[in-house]
């Protein structure tokens, strides 16, 4: 949808993230748990701190108050934007508050709850599976009980918000016992942002390592191994640790000790498993689920690899499971294809052998 003229130079910021490392070394996991921290910085540079509309800026924000694992609060929002940018908010409570404050021409950050929507509403696409509690930015633009709706879920490029009406916002923020809000007075930009470009898709070959560790990976499933399902799980790997560079302490797919405290397999480093090699970490991620199937959705990643000529499914039922919370951006009943799809696919599209 096209952007209201009051804040045509919005530049959305998204949550969704891959595993990787922070500055100082911390590791952040591939889970979309930053709602928070990127309307917050929506919000700042809408009242008018000039920051960067990036997501790295976003960490660097909470980085002043917290590590990057778990959920965060107004709270914490209000300490941090004092020391990283001297800005002051006060933390309003319930529907009401918020509400007499956002006249036309103001932005808020909200929490609420998404679960106050039904499966199948519009507001859930980006993210079906949840209905937890939520922080987005909003924009009172006009008189109309109307809001301009700009959610940390949708992606970075094609994303840059919708209308939602005041009622489907305060059920959503009542649904939410212990909601926190703060509003401030829209500062128009005074230069229009350059137009995002998405890149032009590369395409990237499995390396040598990878491929041996895939192949290994398939056989210990008793999976064919074929080129397309070596691709398919080098897009797993790929997705969750980036490259063979970049994996850390050879836990190609992040397995927990929680998941694995019965199959003595790795050992304990900081909540996460570490493996001798590579390999060992592909077959850790095979032990897994070959052991906790049928649990978690794990029967049907074995049986779609099992049947050697369906990466895409393999890929779908991995998304589908309960191997990633964030479940890769996948929505339920789609083919993963779509701009809230299955971001496997995505890294597989560009993956060649």
């Amino acid at each position: 949808m096209t952007l209201p003229a009051l804040i045509a130079n919005h530049v959305h910021v998204s949550e969704r993230e891959t595993a990787h490392r922070w500055p100082d070394g911390s590791y952040d996991d591939a889970a979309w748990e930053d709602c928070t921290w990127d309307s917050a910085l929506e919000y700042a540079r809408s009242v008018g701190v000039k920051a960067p509309a990036t997501h790295a800026e976003a960490e660097a924000l909470r980085h002043e108050v917290k590590g990057p694992a778990g959920g965060s609060n107004p709270t914490e929002v209000q300490t941090a934007f004092k020391k990283r940018y001297k800005l002051n908010v006060t933390i309003l409570r319930g529907f009401a508050d918020m509400w007499v404050k956002l006249v036309p021409g103001t932005v808020a950050c909200v929490t609420l709850s998404m679960g106050a929507f039904p499966k199948g509403h519009r507001l859930r696409r980006l993210s079906p599976r949840f209905a937890g509690a939520h922080s987005v930015t909003i924009f009172r633009i006009d008189e109309h009980d109307r809001v301009w709706w700009c959610d940390p879920l949708g992606p970075k490029v094609g994303y840059d918000g919708e209308w939602v009406t005041k009622a489907e916002l305060k059920g959503a923020i009542d649904a939410l016992p212990f909601n926190g809000h703060y509003v401030g007075k829209i500062v128009p930009a005074m230069a229009k942002p350059k137009p995002v470009v998405p890149p032009t898709p590369t395409v990237a070959k499995v390396s040598p390592i990878e491929s041996s560790c895939a192949r290994a990976f398939l056989e210990r499933i008793e999976a064919p191994v074929t080129t397309d399902m070596v691709r398919a799980v080098t897009a797993w790997f790929r997705q969750e640790s980036g490259s063979a560079e970049k994996v850390i302490n050879f836990n190609a797919f992040n397995v927990r000790p929680g998941a694995a405290d019965s199959l003595s397999i790795g050992t304990s480093v900081n909540n996460f498993l570490k493996f001798r090699n590579l390999t060992a970490g592909f077959l850790a991620a095979a032990v897994v689920l070959l052991s906790l199937a049928p649990r978690f959705g794990y029967e049907t990643v074995l049986l779609r690899a099992r049947k050697g000529n369906d990466p895409l499914g393999f890929l779908a039922a991995l998304a589908a499971s309960s191997w990633s919370a964030s479940h890769y951006g996948w929505a339920a009943g789609k083919d993963g294809r779509t701009a809230a799809g299955n971001h496997l696919v995505s890294v597989y599209d560009g993956l060649t052998i």
